[in-house]
């Protein structure tokens, strides 16, 4: 719900695209109990920073979709769940989002079909992104948690698991053959 509630204009310093910074604030509603959900997020993507900046000066409000497209624009600000409104025509729109997102992940098949996937398509981009982080840091959990933005180190390790040992003996090898 944090990508689609997203705004791009910054209203009451809750949401907003610093393009001079390439961050993006948005809230994290799943960690509004304890606190931490105002985060800030930076983007690395020069193709996602030109598109947002574009958005931004053709006078988009939101990252994705125009206001009340997905839920009501008045309560995208809001930092619980309950309190971010949809009507019926804005769940369908949600629906068809999820609905292209399942398609996509049978169509890649692998882990991707996983009844879990599309139990919660769009939820489970951030299992995606998390992973292939991980991956690609040579798991690098507190760089993960970082960039991911929505985790723990601990929380990395106890939904994905420890370090593959291939990794672990490399990582081993050139720490203990670095000579320092």
């Amino acid at each position: 719900m944090a990508i689609i509630t997203a705004k791009i204009q910054d209203v009451q310093n809750h949401g907003g695209w610093n393009s001079k910074e390439q961050l993006f604030k948005t809230i994290e509603r799943k960690l509004y109990h304890v606190g931490e959900h105002e985060k800030t997020k930076r983007i690395f993507c020069p193709e996602l920073v030109r598109i947002i900046n574009a958005r931004q000066a053709a006078g988009e409000k939101c990252l994705i979709g125009k206001p009340n497209e997905y839920v009501n624009y008045s309560t995208m600000e809001k930092p619980r769940t309950d309190d971010v409104k949809q009507n019926k025509a804005q769940i369908r729109a949600l629906k068809e989002i999820d609905d292209n997102l399942r398609a996509v992940y049978q169509q890649v098949g692998g882990n991707a079909a996983d009844p879990y996937f599309a139990k919660k398509p769009s939820h489970s981009l951030r299992h995606v992104a998390a992973q292939y982080w991980l991956r690609k840091s040579n798991f690098d959990y507190g760089f993960t948690a970082e960039i991911v933005g929505s985790m723990t180190i601990d929380e990395l390790r106890k939904s994905y698991g420890g370090m593959p040992r291939d990794i672990f003996e490399a990582k081993y090898d050139k720490y203990i053959n670095s000579g320092e």
